[in-house]
This record gives C-alpha cells, sequence and structure tokens, in this order.
C-alpha cells in the first residue's frame, strides 16, 4: 500500500546517511525514479520480498577514481552552475537575491556553496531558497520542473 508519509521518512533518512557520507568525503549519487528496478531486486537476492518490499530509490557511495574518461571530463569542463544570486533570494516571489555576503547569512557561505553545487535531476538546478531576515529559516521551493 502506498504511504506519502513512508517516502517521506525513506528521504529524510537517505538525505541524512547522504550529508554524513559527505562529511566522512565519501561521495554520493542520489538515483529517485530512474533507479532500475529489476537490477536492484536481483542484487539484493532473496533478501527482496516482493510482498513487503518497495525501491523508492538507491544510493551509490564511493571516492573519487583518478581513471575520468575523455567525454566525463569534457562536460566536467562545460558544466556550469547558477549563480547564489538566481537560487537564493530574500522573498517568496524569487525577486529580490539574497545578499549571501551580508550578515546574518555571511556564516553560511559554504552551504550556499554545497546547495549550488547539490546534484538534481539534468543539472536543472530546479530548486530556489527563501532566507527569513533573521536567519532563523530557509525555505526551499520548486521553481521549475525537474525530470
Amino acid at each position: 500500500q502506498y504511504d506519502r508519509m513512508s517516502v517521506l521518512d525513506v528521504g529524510r533518512s537517505l538525505q541524512k546517511v547522504v550529508l554524513h557520507a559527505t562529511r566522512l568525503g565519501v561521495a554520493t549519487c542520489w538515483i529517485g525514479p530512474g533507479t532500475d528496478h529489476q537490477s536492484v531486486i536481483a542484487a539484493l537476492g532473496p533478501r527482496f520480498n516482493q510482498e513487503e518490499d518497495h525501491i523508492c530509490c538507491v544510493c551509490a557511495l564511493g571516492y573519487a577514481s583518478r581513471y575520468i574518461p575523455r567525454f566525463i571530463a569534457i562536460m566536467q569542463g562545460l558544466k556550469s552552475r547558477l549563480p547564489l544570486h538566481s537560487l537564493f533570494f530574500a522573498d517568496a516571489e524569487f525577486r529580490t537575491p539574497l545578499d549571501t555576503d551580508a550578515p546574518p547569512f555571511r556564516r553560511f557561505g559554504r552551504c550556499f556553496e554545497a546547495c549550488r553545487w547539490a546534484p538534481s535531476s539534468l543539472n536543472a538546478q530546479p530548486v530556489r531558497c527563501v532566507g527569513t531576515p533573521d536567519a532563523k529559516r530557509f525555505d526551499f521551493y520548486a521553481a521549475k520542473n525537474s525530470r
């Protein structure tokens, strides 16, 4: 039976795994609806019970390889990300860019950059953030559709 809260719990739990792995220097790749279910089921073997289990997503973990295929190296050189002023805002209409260099937001510089470089489906960067003036809360919004 589909339960939306269960799916949200999976997301929250996997977010903790990703953040902890990142702190340890381990790279992650969170794969959601694009997961190849048959391959995952085959890899799990008898541990997967089709009556009770459901695959929401998978997360690959690992360290960077010294070998980078030429195509990937070219794509990495072309990869560009939106600037902070296009991702973080002081209003929910996304009209006023958040001054990330001014107090009290300046202390979150590394977090802003982590959000900026975080992967998204097709690297579309569909999420925008609104910070409250006291920096006690940041709200994230889907600003455009993602795959």
